[in-house]
This record gives C-alpha cells, structure tokens and sequence, in this order.
C-alpha cells in the first residue's frame, strides 16, 4: 500500500482502505473508505512508515535538521516514547495479551515517529469519550486491530494511552 504524505509518495503502514479527512473541532483525521469487520489489521508497523530512535540526541538532530518549522511540529506530533512489541508478527490478536502500557522501561524504550498518513490518526485519550475507541492498541504486536466492526465513513480511532508511554520522554531528556 502506497500513500501521499506532504505530496510525496510512502511506504504506509495502513491496510485498509481510508482518507484523510478535515475532522470538525479536531483538524485531519483518517476516516474509513470500506467497511472493516471486527479483528481485522489496520495498521501494521512492520509494512513501514515509520522511524526509530534510540537517543533524545539522534531525534532532536532529526528534527533541527528538518527544512521547516512546520515539518519540525508535525514530526513531533506524530512522535511516541514506546518498549518493544513482545510479539513481532500480526498474525492473531489473540495469540498473546498483555497491558503493554504497563511495561515501560526506560532500559529498553525508543522514539518513534510515523513517516505516513497513521500520523494523522486521532487519539480518544485526554477525556474524550473511551467508547468512541475503534482500534485496539492494546496488544503486545506492532499491528492496531478493529475493536469492533467499523462501518465506511467512520474515523478510525486509537487509544495511544495503551503503547505510548508521555512521562518516557524525560528518559531521553526531552
């Protein structure tokens, strides 16, 4: 699956059918473009669009060496603190369970930042209603999966509190 990030085609992690869409009182966000059942994949973190840093350094060079302000902010805004994935493949949702949110180290945490429209994805953290949650992050694999079944036109949203880690970005002195 290919994508059009800041006019440039990508390697995206996304594999499902969407569109980025201008979201009323939350700016762009990814809407569905099919109906999607229940367990499927929609975004895979192996099938790319997204980097990894091991040092603050190495990231807050990336993000000076970027050519404008407004690349800098999207960047950052698309940046998570995360630990591994205890399972590195997506072939089932049910294979392992684990409250990866939970298991933060800072022996072991990364940087990462999605390269393709996944940064786009809207979060329901931060006192917006839970039940509006769609896709589940809240498994030891690098994929998302429906929560439920999502029809077409509806936005697809993650829970980022379940694989991101905000206190993580004082381990890399951010």
């Amino acid at each position: 699956t290919r994508t059009r990030l800041l006019g440039r085609q990508t390697a995206t992690a996304m594999t499902v059918p969407y569109s980025v869409q201008l979201i009323e009182g939350k700016g762009l966000g990814l809407v569905a473009e099919a109906n999607i059942q229940k367990g499927e994949i929609i975004d895979d973190a192996n099938k790319g669009g997204r980097v990894t840093f091991t040092t603050g350094e190495d990231f807050r060079k990336f993000i000076a060496a970027l050519p404008e302000p407004y690349f800098a902010c999207m960047a950052l805004q698309c940046s998570t603190v995360e630990t591994p994935f205890k399972v590195q493949s997506c072939a089932s949702n049910e294979t392992v369970t684990s409250n990866v949110a939970e298991e933060h180290s800072a022996a072991d945490a990364f940087i990462a930042m999605d390269l393709d429209d996944s940064c786009f994805a809207n979060g329901v953290d931060f006192g917006l209603d839970e039940s509006q949650q769609n896709v589940d992050s809240d498994n030891p694999t690098p994929c998302d999966f429906a929560q439920r079944d999502i029809k077409a036109g509806e936005e697809l949203m993650w829970m980022y509190g379940d694989y991101s880690f905000i206190l993580g970005w004082s381990w890399f002195g951010l």
